[in-house]
């Protein structure tokens, strides 16, 4: 597959993920109104269940074969992602232990690259104000 290929099918999948978190966050906002104080959090339950529903019939895996980082990006295919990890893991080493470890792992990097991107942008944000 050419990059320029894997870009396109990246972005339109981390698209198209997006859309249906905004499908999600406007179902949960129209049914509990706008100000809900914890519409984020229902709104990322919800893409924790679509993760779900892709993942154990194989679906994620399928998509993420052909998108790459799109279909890990959205919190979603984050879920996806984190169970890959667990899973690789565990058919690697045989051990649970593992792919405890290798999910932890990927958590952690994630987690620790959003932050610091949030800091430096944060300090851009500062500085240009």
């Amino acid at each position: 597959m050419s990059k320029v290929k894997g870009w396109v099918l990246a972005f339109a999948v981390g698209g198209l993920y997006a859309v249906i978190g905004q499908i999600i966050w406007t179902a949960f906002a129209g049914a509990l109104g706008a100000d809900f104080p914890y519409l984020g959090q229902l709104t990322l339950l919800g893409m924790g269940v679509v993760a779900l529903v892709l993942y154990i019939p194989g679906i994620h895996q399928r998509i993420a074969a052909v998108s790459g980082f799109g279909s890990i990006l959205p919190f979603n295919g984050f879920a996806g992602g984190v169970a890959d990890a667990y899973e690789g893991a565990v058919a690697e080493t045989g051990q649970a232990s593992k792919g405890v470890s290798a999910a932890i792992k990927l958590v952690l990097l994630v987690i620790g690259i959003g932050g610091l991107v949030d800091v430096i942008v944060g300090a851009i944000a500062f500085c240009v104000a």
